[in-house]
């Protein structure tokens, strides 16, 4: 257990492209729990907290490069796997499909054009079309050939910038999953008939439409003998030991992690503890490994007197900020304010947990509970870091990224504020583009702003909504039932113990394995029933499912409300949309017929109206709803 990693970190990037578990979204299931219960909350420094990280899988073994051997997909493979395969008659081999997109000088941007030229060589169909130009072989991880590059130049054209080497690897995995979930395919990562003929049907229609803005680059990787390779290479093999292929993963108290635990503290901080140690909750508790954990991965990667070993996070992070403020050019570790640098492979990215630890004090003689990660891969819009404790193992979380590879500071990853790098000096670029704003009245702004201007509803109306969204969750989107404003996604979990949760574990709560937070409500509505949290998760906006990215996009949660009040709660809406409604009237029908809290029940039912408890409930909805109309309209 890891007291010093108290971290709720998101998840999940913003992903849209994140496949929908059918088996999680049952929307058959019966509503579960609506619990009153309610949690103050524990101390921000309190021991027994828990860093919870992003989604983890099997690892995956193997000779590649470091860069192609990360050892899980970034994404789970929920779908069974593609075993079809295709074989028309009279197409040219794989050979001459390569040759023929070479020697035509046909780029895939050009669209019809490409479809042109190869329906005049005899493709009759558009199954036809779509194997001339990616093959007849299913492709999938580790195919490799012409038919790979075709997908990869393909895949490059509309909109995810791919190296076209021929070589199907964990990018190209990645990168035909987005595809599939925006032609509504399948979401399994293999290319097959289907995906063959809609990545043909998109590239026609590029070809009349606007050329897709170009995405940045990410840094190219560092050299494969260099301390920042050597770094994420030794984290990510770290990872593959306590999440074995076929095998559950490993936790701190299992008799298997005992001398993997020993070996962190022996060589990292080259302190000896004992196996009855490891396998002890009550001293797991109490001493945090994480920071062993990266003083282990520095030191075997080679880091050698350059990075100061340690228990504590801060001693290290205060170090590499020195080396920066001091000119020590001969030191690679140099610690920057997270939005001044892109984090590259080998980096480390470091948040506080809690303790109020920022760029400008983390130096200070205060002890201030912070975590760190080791990036080990990096790729557009996001990154996949490694770290030690991570829900009491070694596990990887996936972070998202800006335009310019830096990372982003909204939603739970605002903890974070410092990339140290592994490489030495780096010029930091431009101050990024402020982050949207996160205050209550901001969102408060917002949300009346969405309901008045996009969906309709009379400002009256919107504020009774919000009146109500105030109530259930201060109107944070990442807000989970049982928790405080500033810690939103940490609550006690199914034994009562208080931590954060994962994305992830949020979605993925069952009540009946005893999994997820205790309590169910989630989002601006705190959504309860089991139907209602599916729904949430596997929402389309904008064109785009984005899964657990939902928890931190306000915009997305709205047009989530608006569609459950203009069907399953139509009789709602029709209150809400008359132009003469008053805010008391909304917030009443709101709290009453909509978000309906246990005080307006007696024994599964709802109260009258006139009940006096009842009564109390719409005062207090009413004086929220005023409240958010004043901040919106800037009335008294």
């Amino acid at each position: 257990m890891d007291p010093e990693s108290v971290l709720a970190l998101d998840e999940h990037p913003a992903d849209p492209y994140r496949p929908v578990r059918q088996d999680v979204l049952d929307l058959s299931a019966l509503a579960d729990d609506s619990s009153g219960e309610s949690w103050t909350g524990e101390s921000a420094t309190s021991p027994d907290g828990r860093y919870a990280a992003g989604e983890t899988t099997s690892a995956q073994s193997g000779d590649e490069t470091w860069q192609e051997s990360w050892q899980e997909s970034w994404h789970e493979t929920w779908s069974a796997p593609v075993t079809e395969s295709y074989a028309p008659t009279d197409q040219p081999e794989e050979a001459e499909v390569g040759e023929l997109l070479v020697a035509e000088a046909l780029p895939f941007g050009t669209g019809l054009a490409l479809v042109e030229a190869l329906s005049e060589v005899g493709a009759g169909s558009a199954v036809e079309v779509a194997a001339f130009a990616f093959g007849d072989q299913v492709l999938r991880r580790g195919s490799r050939g012409p038919g790979v590059v075709a997908l990869q130049r393909a895949l490059t054209t509309l909109g995810t910038p791919l190296t076209a080497d021929g070589d199907f690897g964990p990018l190209t995995e990645q990168a035909v999953r987005r595809f599939q979930v925006s032609a509504g395919l399948t979401v399994d990562g293999v290319v097959g008939p289907r995906t063959k003929v809609a990545l043909s049907a998109a590239l026609a229609r590029r070809g009349t439409g606007p050329a897709p803005a170009p995405t940045p680059t990410p840094a190219p990787p560092p050299p494969a003998g260099s301390l920042p390779a050597a770094i994420a290479r030794v984290a990510e093999a770290e990872f593959a030991r306590w999440n074995p292929a076929g095998q559950p993963r490993l936790q701190e108290t299992h008799r298997a992690a005992g001398p993997i635990l020993q070996e962190y503290y022996r060589t990292g901080v080259r302190v000896e503890v004992t196996l009855e140690q490891m396998a002890s909750e009550t001293y797991q508790r109490s001493n945090p490994w994480s920071a062993v954990f990266i003083s282990h991965v520095m030191r075997t990667a080679g880091a050698g007197d350059h990075f100061t070993y340690s228990r504590a996070h801060q001693a290290y992070i205060r170090e590499a900020r020195r080396n920066r403020l001091d000119g020590r050019t001969s030191n690679p570790f140099w610690a920057y304010r997270v939005g001044e640098i892109a984090p590259r492979v080998g980096d480390l990215v470091c948040a506080d947990r809690g303790s109020g630890a920022t760029y400008d004090n983390i130096g200070d003689n205060t002890y201030r509970a912070t975590h760190c990660d080791v990036v080990t891969a990096v790729a557009p819009g996001q990154l996949r870091t490694i770290g030690g404790n991570v829900s009491q193992a070694v596990g990887c979380t996936e972070l998202r990224t800006g335009p310019d590879g830096r990372l982003r500071t909204d939603g739970s990853q605002a903890r974070y504020f410092a990339v140290i790098s592994s490489s030495g000096s780096r010029a930091p670029g431009p101050a990024p583009p402020a982050a949207p704003a996160t205050t209550q009245e901001a969102r408060i702004r917002r949300v009346v702003e969405l309901l008045t201007g996009t969906y309709g509803y009379p400002v009256n109306a919107a504020a009774g909504i919000v009146g109500n969204l105030l109530a259930e969750s201060g109107v944070q989107p990442d807000r989970l039932e049982g928790s405080r404003p500033e810690t939103p996604m940490r609550a006690k979990d199914m034994s009562g113990r208080v931590r954060d949760f994962t994305p992830e574990e949020i979605r993925d709560r069952d009540r009946a394995a005893g999994r997820g937070p205790l309590l169910p409500g989630v989002g601006i509505a705190q959504w309860t029933s089991r139907d209602r949290r599916a729904g949430l998760f596997r929402h389309s906006f904008r064109g785009r499912v984005l899964g657990t990215a939902v928890l931190t996009d306000l915009d997305a949660q709205v047009d989530y409300l608006v569609g459950e009040l203009r069907g399953p709660y139509r009789a709602v809406d029709a209150v809400l949309r008359d132009p003469a409604v008053s805010v008391e009237a909304a917030a009443d029908e709101v709290v009453y017929r909509f978000e309906v809290p246990g005080a307006v029940l007696q024994d599964g039912r709802l109260r009258p109206r006139s009940d006096p408890q009842v009564q109390e409930v719409f005062r207090r909805r009413r004086a929220l709803a005023h409240q958010a109309l004043r901040v919106a309209t800037g009335r008294p």
